[in-house]
């Protein structure tokens, strides 16, 4: 009787959605270790600009009237400090992300371990990369509002204005629609530009241009597997939680009164750390599934 050779189901290739359940083990990892240290020290959302949003932007909304008091110009006025102090914070999520990402695309390929050391000492190339990549789509985003701003002032003028209401409608569309899809790719797409430089060791304009196409084009499947990847972190956050809440009634009762708020809000940075690891551990998954159903590149490829 010949004998069978019983192989493993490749569940990647026959349904690649099926990566992102390999997301929280990867977060596990190293990248829980740098999500918890870039909690501990740099902690969650600024302190300033989170207090920003629960006093002066909900007073705003509720004494002036929805969101036409939430203006830019109402944002920057609250002081440079808040903003300067969310852009470090950003720069240096960003910076830190970027090791995330190498560490679980590297796990997630089954590629060589890299030393943590080795994995932050490439930041600064790769930050430069992605700094060119928001840098290109900023830029043509502050050019087209300038043309439309630019237009609509030469618009208000007598002797244009009937010319002006006539082409508008095409203008809207040209310029506009443009507008708004920049808009929406650098809001939405870059932690698609962040894998990119990662994971491809793109330069910014090979990185922009993946960001959009992974974005916009097959959109369906990118909104399928957005919806998976908010469904297990949502699993994740009710099993934190309950474990959070667990630990602080267990140690409660052997905690000096002073001590328990420090313990609760050290608690808090540890798992913390594990939704960065897990938004930046999902988004290099997400990258691979999109690269492969876009430019047909093999999931398990990365450039090292």
């Amino acid at each position: 009787m010949p004998s069978t050779k019983l192989s493993q189901i490749d569940w990647v290739s026959i349904a690649p959605w099926t990566l992102l359940l390999q997301v929280p083990g990867v977060a596990l990892g190293k990248p829980l270790l740098i999500g918890i240290v870039g909690s501990l020290l740099l902690g969650g959302w600024p302190s300033n600009l989170l207090e920003l949003v629960q006093t002066d932007i909900i007073t705003a909304w509720e004494s002036d009237g929805g969101f036409e008091s939430l203006s830019i110009g109402y944002l920057l006025a609250q002081g440079p400090r808040t903003w300067v102090a969310s852009i470090l914070w950003l720069i240096a999520w960003f910076m830190l992300g970027s090791s995330i990402v190498d560490h679980a695309t590297r796990m997630l390929c089954q590629e060589r371990e890299t030393t943590l050391t080795r994995s932050l000492i490439m930041i600064p190339n790769r930050f430069f990369s992605l700094l060119g990549g928001l840098s290109l789509t900023l830029g043509s985003i502050v050019l087209l509002a300038g043309i439309l701003w630019v237009l609509s002032w030469f618009g208000s003028l007598a002797l244009v204005k009937p010319i002006y209401e006539v082409a508008w409608p095409l203008m809207a569309i040209l310029l506009g629609l443009p507008l708004f899809l920049l808009i929406l790719g650098f809001l939405v797409g870059w932690p698609l530009m962040l894998c990119a430089v990662v994971i491809d060791k793109s330069d910014a304009f090979d990185a922009t241009s993946r960001m959009f196409a992974y974005l916009f084009q097959r959109l369906f499947s990118l909104l399928f597997y957005l919806l998976i990847a908010f469904a297990i972190g949502t699993l994740c956050h009710w099993i934190l939680a309950t474990l959070q809440l667990g630990t602080q009634f267990v140690l409660e009762p052997f905690t000096p009164s002073g001590e328990i708020s420090w313990s609760n809000g050290v608690l808090s940075n540890l798992f913390e750390g594990f939704y960065f690891a897990y938004f930046f551990s999902a988004s290099a998954a997400v990258y691979l599934m999109r690269r492969k159903r876009i430019d047909d590149q093999p999931i398990d490829e990365m450039e090292v």
